[in-house]
């Protein structure tokens, strides 16, 4: 008779421990789920800022020009885009560097034929976005930065045979143009040189 309630005791104790180990098991499970959801959360987020950002900075829209003439001549050319991006052009280059007054397309050409990005940028952008353009111009040996009366567009990416025009000075895509097309791929006399031609640059 004693060991009557002794026995339900311990059936009691062992259903107990049974069952807590029960809740342990599903809190765990549970602490699992949050986190694999959280881990994936956070993927999908990352995931989806490099595709943004990718976006962003992609040169999809880059129009692409294919140049057939490039010979030197000493008169005046007509080119098919405003900037230019390529063709005849005069036998000087123009000096790299940041000019304030408007240059001539015949002498960028010829820079652009050496490896050189023309930044061709409205008269009276403001002084907030000029500064942009200046940022990213000075420092480089192959970049020429001016203004362009009768500019489309507020700023305008200039390449042998390239040519990127944005709304803005702080477009993500204006840095890496210039990565990519000074002196990229597509220049004709990759290594020539930017100096000892025409102008003289303020920076």
């Amino acid at each position: 008779m004693g060991d009557k309630p002794q026995g339900t005791i311990k059936e009691r104790l062992s259903a107990l421990q049974a069952q807590q180990r029960r809740q342990e098991r599903r809190r765990r499970i549970a602490v699992i789920g949050v986190s694999v959801t959280g881990v994936g959360a956070l993927a999908a987020a990352v995931t989806v800022f490099w595709l943004d950002d990718r976006a962003r900075t992609s040169l999809d829209a880059v129009q692409t020009v294919n140049v057939t003439q490039r010979n030197h001549t000493s008169k005046p050319v007509t080119y098919p885009q405003a900037p230019p991006v390529g063709g005849d052009h005069s036998p000087a280059w123009q000096n790299c560097g940041v000019y304030t007054d408007p240059i001539r397309n015949e002498n960028a050409v010829h820079s652009q034929e050496h490896g050189a990005v023309w930044v061709a940028y409205r008269p009276g952008l403001p002084k907030e976005q000029l500064d942009m353009l200046l940022d990213q111009a000075r420092g480089r040996d192959f970049v020429l930065l001016s203004p362009y009366p009768g500019l489309s567009s507020p700023v305008a990416l200039n390449s042998w045979g390239k040519q990127l025009k944005v709304d803005s000075a702080d477009d993500p895509r204006l840095p890496v143009f210039l990565r990519t097309h000074i002196n990229g791929p597509g220049t004709p006399e990759p290594g020539a040189t930017c100096t000892g031609g025409v102008g003289e640059p303020s920076a």
